[in-house]
């Protein structure tokens, strides 16, 4: 990973290699990210170390790797099984989206909400006979937006910094909240109920 000699216009600091979280959790492990956390030290100053350290915060958590770990070890086991509960009750994809704001409240962090949805809601689906495609587009209409509306999460945090601006701004990003709630009333319309567990509870 490069970091740029000098810091975007905008950030207060914060150095342009911000941008560059997801791809280092992705591709990096625990040393790269710490060396990583080395550099974004020496390249923020005073005015950026509020994104900065919730960059920091995230990466620290995103160190941990892979959700994807914790499955041999059956430790996620007694969650999925409340959150298949939670699904019987109320849906999927209302529990997804309740399972988005958390993760991404607890995790700071778009890559590993993502990864802990497709890990925690993964049965769920599978249970139900749900397409893949219906997953994917649950998981791309909750957790990758609702994580933006997340004052202290990297995909708020370094946005808002980058514009100078705080989270007053956060009602125009109007995109990031109209998306989950008009799929939750539409998705009925593109991927039909095919158990009496599965959406029709919406109702």
């Amino acid at each position: 990973i490069q970091i740029p000699e000098h810091t975007v216009p905008g950030h207060k600091g914060l150095s342009g290699a911000a941008f560059l979280p997801g791809a280092a959790i992705e591709n990096h492990g625990a040393l790269e990210l710490s060396r990583l956390q080395g550099l974004f030290d020496g390249q923020c100053s005073a005015e950026g170390s509020r994104a900065q350290q919730i960059v920091a915060a995230a990466l620290a958590v995103a160190s941990l790797r892979h959700p994807l770990a914790l499955e041999g070890t059956g430790a996620l086991g007694g969650v999925q099984e409340k959150l298949r509960a939670l699904s019987d009750r109320i849906g999927k994809l209302p529990t997804m989206n309740l399972l988005s704001i958390a993760a991404a409240m607890v995790l700071c962090n778009q890559t590993v909400v993502v990864m802990m949805e497709h890990q925690l809601m993964g049965k769920a689906y599978e249970r139900d006979g749900a397409e893949h495609e219906e997953f994917a587009m649950d998981i791309a209409n909750s957790g990758v937006t609702i994580s933006g509306l997340v004052p202290w999460c990297i995909a708020c945090a370094v946005p808002l910094s980058m514009l100078g601006v705080g989270v007053e701004a956060l009602p125009y990003a109007s995109l990031l909240y109209l998306i989950p709630i008009c799929y939750l009333f539409t998705k009925k319309f593109f991927f039909p109920a095919k158990t009496v567990n599965s959406e029709a509870n919406i109702k």
